[in-house]
């Protein structure tokens, strides 16, 4: 069996979690267990729910050029602020909004000789409207199954920053989002599983560095993942996740010079961890979160250039802290 295929196997497995094991005993009353922090959490019709969040993120890599020598590693700092919003439409249909600005995301590459290059992106990245429907609600029905979509216009150019010029933080394509999750809310824990489907479409890159222009073919990405929450006490709770995202190759081509490429961002696994503290029982939450993001090797591949273009990157990891308030009208 193949690495992929094992892969594949791990994710099947993942949205296959067996939460009948967890099922609730009969007649047990879950109408009222939509629980703010929860993975699971939806709005009721006509409450305005809110996330505000501050994420500080470190990370790191080593670049090679084709031949395997090192060419030079990276370092990035990122503070970025982030809001969510959703409506309830109704008590099983919502609306989402969300944007997030990052004033600062700074990124220094090291050189074998020492030198230093600095880079600055910062700004809005772009923002994505949604809409997530509980087609099966656990208070009728066995568990929760909610359908989701989002759709991100190309509301920002994306710049790819020069030592002296600082690029931005959108993609500059649009992006739309499809997913599923089943969930098991219970007294204590709850459990949800989920799969995505993430659709990216064409986007152009502003080179600052050489002044040309890049243009990305629309790609598809696909993630598993499984998200849980433990309550300890009414107020205290504590969130891990496990997510895999499926990363595949796409094209790019350097529309001033004619220069084509491909580029392979290798597969991602993320980690998850939370704690919560609810200053209002299910009204206002506050949080710590962390992240850990492990990249597999990613390939820019040139065809038209000398070999040592080529660029392979490995040991890409990085590791996100946050804190944010959560609030229900």
């Amino acid at each position: 069996m193949s690495i992929r295929q094992e892969k594949w196997l791990l994710a099947a497995a993942i949205v296959a979690f067996p939460l009948s094991a967890f099922a609730q005993p009969m007649g047990y009353d879950t109408s009222a267990l939509r629980i703010l922090s929860d993975p699971a959490y939806l709005p009721f019709a006509g409450q305005f729910q809110g996330n505000t969040a501050y994420h500080y993120d470190e990370t790191s890599a080593n670049v090679f050029d084709s031949t395997g020598a090192p060419d030079y590693r990276f370092s990035t700092i990122t503070s970025s602020v982030s809001q969510f919003m959703q409506y309830g439409l109704t008590d099983d249909l919502s609306f989402q909004f969300s944007i997030a600005y990052d004033p600062s995301q700074k990124r220094n590459d090291i050189f074998p000789d020492g030198t230093i290059e600095s880079f600055k992106n910062d700004g809005f990245t772009d923002p994505s409207f949604g809409v997530t429907w509980r087609a099966i609600d656990e208070a009728n029905g066995p568990m929760n199954l909610d359908l989701s979509a989002s759709y991100q216009p190309d509301a920002f150019n994306d710049k790819s920053p020069s030592p002296s010029e600082d690029g931005s933080v959108a993609r500059g394509g649009q992006a739309a989002h499809f997913g599923g999750a089943i969930s098991e809310v219970m007294p204590q824990f709850t459990v949800l599983g989920q799969a995505d489907a993430n659709f990216f479409g064409s986007s152009d890159v502003d080179n600052l560095t050489n002044s040309t222009i890049s243009k990305r073919d629309s790609y598809w990405t696909y993630d598993v993942g499984v998200q849980t929450q433990g309550r300890i006490t009414d107020q205290f709770s504590i969130n891990a996740g496990l997510t895999y995202t499926f990363n595949p190759s796409f094209n790019v081509m350097n529309l001033t010079n004619g220069n084509p490429s491909i580029s392979n961002p290798g597969d991602t696994t993320s980690l998850n961890a939370g704690l919560n503290y609810h200053i209002v029982p299910n009204t206002v939450v506050v949080g710590l979160t962390y992240n850990y993001d492990l990249h597999g090797s990613s390939r820019n591949t040139f065809f038209t250039l000398p070999a040592a273009a080529s660029t392979i990157t490995r040991n890409d990891h990085e590791n996100t802290f946050g804190v944010r308030l959560q609030y229900v009208l």
